[in-house]
């Protein structure tokens, strides 16, 4: 399949259908294709502002396109240079939807770090149990529910700290420096502190 840059083609890319190793083959690594500087479709995606898909391969974007779905990108396997969210800024709503394994969503959570950093919050596409949104689409054939019921990364990740109270007072304050540190990069901002307090009433701290 060929990668586009302002209407250029720089490289190729292709995918393993027998899940070997590697996943992705791609093009050599050159002076016009660096694989963490792309975004597989996003010269067509970004033509509306309403929302963006981001997936971790290009057979995500063609299933999406073939569903009418064609507000997404792909990395290029799982690379990604940080100063590339600026480009995400110009949308309303972002959503993530890398595989469901471990490396898709050890991934995930570092992406949305980065996106923290900026100020930007994204949503989540739950595809459970499916591995990928190209597997979820072979079974259904809309995305609208999933968009809709899409969450906040941000509350996934505070619930998964929150799913078994302790009865320690320790624990408990192990919890809350845990959601205080994932909230860091967003500063003392009313969203933030709104969390942080939140947190504290569903811990039952007394602070």
């Amino acid at each position: 399949i060929p990668i586009r840059s302002r209407s250029h083609t720089i490289g190729f890319t292709a995918r393993s259908y027998f899940d070997e190793k590697p996943k992705y083959i791609n093009s050599k690594e050159s002076k016009v294709f660096k694989k963490k500087e792309i975004l597989f479709h996003f010269d067509e995606a970004k033509k509306q502002k309403d929302f963006i898909i981001l997936v971790e391969g290009h057979l995500d974007v063609a299933s999406l396109y073939q569903k009418g779905y064609w507000q997404s990108c792909a990395l290029m396997g799982l690379s990604f240079e940080e100063h590339l969210i600026s480009k995400f800024s110009q949308f309303k709503t972002i959503y993530f939807a890398l595989d469901n394994d471990v490396a898709g969503n050890t991934f995930s959570k570092k992406l949305h770090n980065f996106f923290l950093k900026e100020k930007i919050l994204v949503k989540i596409l739950q595809i459970e149990p499916y591995k990928d949104l190209d597997e979820y689409l072979q079974k259904y054939d809309s995305l609208d529910s999933l968009l809709e019921k899409a969450p906040l990364f941000l509350d996934v990740l505070l619930q998964e700290h929150l799913k078994e109270i302790p009865l320690s007072l320790e624990k408990k304050l192990n919890i809350f420096e845990s959601i205080s540190k994932i909230l860091q990069p967003l500063g003392f901002s009313p969203f933030s502190l709104e969390k942080l307090l939140e947190t504290r009433d569903t811990l039952k701290l007394q602070m």
